[in-house]
This record gives structure tokens, C-alpha cells and sequence, in this order.
């Protein structure tokens, strides 16, 4: 995180998250093809505001390395070398905007 007042108004604001997830099954069986590789994320929000907090906003940046991550991957019963995945969010970005009163 980093906070840099500007003049004696305002501020701008940025926290930077980098997170790694190692190779994971997910799946009991431990069949390999229920593997998901390992990863790493990176997410950013920069912010501009008052120094009081009273607003703010910001654009938010989620999975910016934009990694394909998966939440399960199993296979189907009753047929052999079939697989259901789900994974989560790509890469996105967004504007935010507070105000607290």
C-alpha cells in the first residue's frame, strides 16, 4: 500500500497484491487431469481522493497477468476421458467510486 498526499486536500491512494498458488488438484482421485498449474496474480487499485476520506475514486485492476484459474475439474462418471472444469474470473478491470457521509 502507498498513500501520497497532494497539497492538503487530497490524496491518491494504491495497494498492489501479488499472489502465487502452487500446482493444486481438485479432485479426491488425484487424477492428474484434475491438476490446474501453478499461478501467479497480480491485482492493483489506484485511487484519488480527499484526505479525509470522504470520497474517493478508483480503478480497480483484478488478475492483471490475466491466468486462467480453476476452482474444479473432475471427471464425469460413466464416461472415461470426459472432464467438467470451472474457473474463475479472467482479467478485469474496473472504476470505483466511494463516498462516505
Amino acid at each position: 500500500n502507498y498513500r501520497l498526499p497532494i497539497g492538503s486536500a487530497y490524496v491518491f491512494d494504491s495497494a498492489l497484491g501479488i499472489n502465487y498458488t502452487s500446482e493444486y488438484a481438485t479432485d479426491a482421485d488425484m487424477d492428474p487431469n484434475t491438476f490446474y498449474d501453478s499461478y501467479t496474480t497480480v491485482d492493483l487499485r489506484v485511487a484519488f481522493g480527499d484526505i479525509d476520506d470522504k470520497w474517493n475514486v478508483a480503478l480497480v485492476g483484478k488478475n492483471l497477468t490475466d491466468e486462467i484459474k480453476g476452482n474444479s475439474r473432475t471427471d464425469v462418471p460413466f464416461f472415461p476421458g470426459v472432464y467438467f472444469s470451472q474457473t474463475d474470473r479472467t482479467r478485469s478491470v474496473a472504476i470505483q467510486g466511494t463516498y462516505n457521509f
